[in-house]
């Protein structure tokens, strides 16, 4: 059985560019590394104050670095065993859960920052102080914004996406949108470059269902008849999704197995002619 790590890399997508990206996340990593020093250094001091805003900004480099190792860096992800068959539905090929609870923490660790801020300011202000009220206003008011989208999060509005092979059609769930788009409106499937491998499903005008759930705190579906599929975000390899979605397209004789367990084995053996 061929592993998803030797299906050819689509050469609209360009060779990935490993060796920026490690030095990128290796000066995000220095920096974490000086905000724990730094936390340790005043801890004890008169400024120990600080150390809780050190911490969390060590803890959002660290996470910073470790969604980025798994979307920029690992990009031919071999997870090619987490794609399964969901029953009633089809063939479901995951979002990376490391990238969506990564970005999920980062959200959550700057509401820490700025509501923690915010707090701070506003039990030091006073009448003869107005400066710091002001600040705790404003933190607040950026603590609020990162609330409405943990809010998002909560209530299932922005989700971890995928993307869903039935017999009959496409269907994409990305963070915050839903698409669906039949196969006898697909017109053609590419793999788009432009800095971040894309994979564009393209369709009929006017045939693709869009379901915004998040307005613009999970994304917003692209304007042309299409589905657009970001390449960083999957748990597989880009190429083998890329490989497969193209191969039903032009094989409608095959969509049936999409309904059985065969179309499994077909993803994580490559079997494409």
């Amino acid at each position: 059985m061929r592993s998803s790590g030797r299906v050819a890399w689509p050469a609209e997508w360009g060779k990935p560019k490993r060796a920026r990206w490690y030095l990128a996340l290796g000066w995000l990593g220095s920096w974490a590394f000086i905000a724990f020093v730094s936390a340790l250094a005043v801890a004890s001091s008169e400024m120990a104050g600080a150390t809780k805003y050190l911490v969390l900004f060590g803890l959002l480099f660290v996470t910073i670095v470790v969604v980025g190792c798994d979307s920029r860096v690992n990009v031919r992800k071999r997870g090619v065993e987490r794609v399964r068959l969901e029953a009633g539905r089809g063939l479901v090929i995951p979002y990376s859960r490391i990238v969506f609870l990564g970005s999920a923490l980062m959200v959550v660790l700057m509401f820490a920052v700025f509501a923690t801020a915010s707090y701070e300011f506003a039990t030091k202000a006073g009448d003869d102080v107005p400066a710091p009220a002001a600040a705790a206003v404003v933190f607040g008011l950026v603590a609020a914004l990162f609330a409405a989208y943990l809010w998002q999060l909560v209530t299932g509005r922005i989700g971890l996406g995928r993307v869903t092979l039935t017999p009959v059609g496409i269907e994409h769930r990305s963070w915050g949108y839903r698409s669906e788009l039949p196969w006898d409106d697909v017109i053609g499937v590419s793999a788009l470059g432009g800095g971040e491998p894309e994979i564009w499903i393209r369709g009929h005008d006017h045939a693709v269902r869009k379901v915004t759930l998040a307005g613009r705190w999970g994304g917003t579906p692209p304007q042309g008849p299409g589905i657009a599929v970001q390449a960083k975000n999957l748990a597989v390899d880009p190429a083998l999704v890329y490989y497969t979605v193209r191969f039903y397209a032009d094989h409608p004789e095959a969509r049936a197995e999409l309904a059985h367990e065969a179309s499994v084995r077909r993803v994580r053996a490559a079997l494409y002619p």
